[in-house]
């Protein structure tokens, strides 16, 4: 059976290569301390060594109608400013550095490649009429004329677009680096105090950090499901993310920090795995989107044989995550079990069929960590308000 190969830009796709963490750092290193020439070769390594994590991002801008060659080109651009800025010195994972810059690379791209070249202010100024006109029109059953809606726009103390806000940053750590790196991490984001102008909704803002807290990821997530939680005298949180599996303890709803873990494996290398093991088996080059309807159980025009080997190697990723909690002491068939990230929701149908998972609870919300720190803060907040 012959398969087809993906090309971007000239580039088979099913040949790229994949570095490991190890890999990356070692390669950072000899870029920061090697010979003019090493740091070379060092360099190109780098750039031909995460090609993947470019097209694994410019797979979330498909269906804005751009040319893949292109977003390609513009987010290799991305990756080469992210390694060649990456500091070595944080004890950070080049990929969590590395996907934003990529991404906001290809962002501006999509938003200056237009054929009139509107400058921000004027269409947040734009933005910011529209809304005020359609609020005028409702309220007085009539369209507002240009005056009106100017002074509207002053009363309304809308601020102008390149005004500044001085913002607090809410982040998150896995909990098994959490007392180590939460200090040095808040540090980072406040290293430099830029100015950072980003798009949001169609909406263009200018902010600088000026203060950065930090949380336990897991606990966060699970915030939202304290309610049932702290009925239990002990439970885990387990976050599935993209290169890593955190596990937390809690007793009656509240953090444990002396039962840690962190499982270093995560979805993306699971899928990374999946897919290139397809290609030197099958010859078949795999997106991720093609993964994701095996795993869970939804209509793919892949070969049985495909689908056998995908689905055993997510059930192959779940029980060496079950051995290596159980060799910790912890057993989940047992215990009260939340699962967050974006790893637990691709993988709930094959936790639920599981035999080695006894209560599982998800949390299907991608926004939950977000909102968990949101929750948090106001509530250290309020409490050093009453006192």
């Amino acid at each position: 059976m012959n398969y087809n190969k993906v090309e971007i830009c000239g580039v088979n796709t099913s040949k790229l290569k994949v570095l490991t963490e190890k890999e990356k750092r070692a390669l950072l290193t000899q870029m920061k301390n090697g010979t003019p020439q090493e740091q070379k070769k060092a360099r190109e390594e780098l750039i031909n060594g995460n090609l993947r994590l470019v097209l694994s991002v410019i797979q979330r801008f498909t269906n804005r109608g751009e040319n893949l060659d292109d977003l390609f080109q513009v987010g290799c651009i991305g990756l080469i400013k992210a390694i060649d800025n990456f500091d070595i010195s944080q004890d950070v994972r080049f990929s969590t550095y590395g996907v934003p810059m990529i991404i906001g690379e290809i962002r501006r791209f999509l938003r200056d490649n237009n054929s009139v070249r509107v400058s921000r202010s004027l269409r947040d100024t734009a933005y910011k009429a529209m809304q005020v006109k359609e609020r005028l029109t409702t309220q007085n059953n009539k369209e507002p004329s240009i005056e009106e809606i100017a002074k509207e726009l002053e009363l309304d103390g809308i601020m102008e677009p390149d005004e500044e806000l001085d913002i607090t940053l809410l982040v998150g750590l896995p909990p098994a680096h959490y007392g180590q790196l939460y200090s040095r991490f808040e540090q980072y984001f406040l290293r430099k105090r830029e100015v950072v102008d980003f798009e949001y909704n169609g909406r263009y803002y200018s902010i600088r950090i000026t203060k950065v807290v930090s949380y336990t990821q897991a606990l966060a997530a699970a915030v939202t499901k304290y309610g049932e939680l702290k009925k239990h005298a002990a439970s885990y949180i387990i976050d599935i993310g993209g290169y890593t599996v955190d596990v937390l303890k809690l007793r009656y709803g509240k953090p444990d920090l002396a039962v840690v873990e962190s499982f270093e494996q995560g979805v993306i290398t699971l899928y990374n795995s999946i897919a290139s093991q397809c290609n030197s088996q099958f010859a078949l080059h795999l997106e991720d989107c093609d993964i994701d309807e095996v795993i869970r159980g939804e209509p793919t025009i892949l070969p049985g044989e495909v689908q056998i080997l995908i689905r055993k190697m997510a059930n192959q990723f779940l029980t060496e995550l079950c051995n290596f909690l159980g060799e910790r002491g912890i057993d989940l068939k047992v215990s009260k079990c939340v699962f967050a990230g974006g790893g637990s929701m691709l993988l709930r149908s094959i936790i639920e069929r599981s035999d080695k998972v006894g209560f599982p609870i998800f949390i299907d919300d991608i926004h939950a960590n977000a909102q968990g720190y949101l929750l948090l803060y106001k509530s250290e907040e309020a409490a050093h308000g009453s006192k």
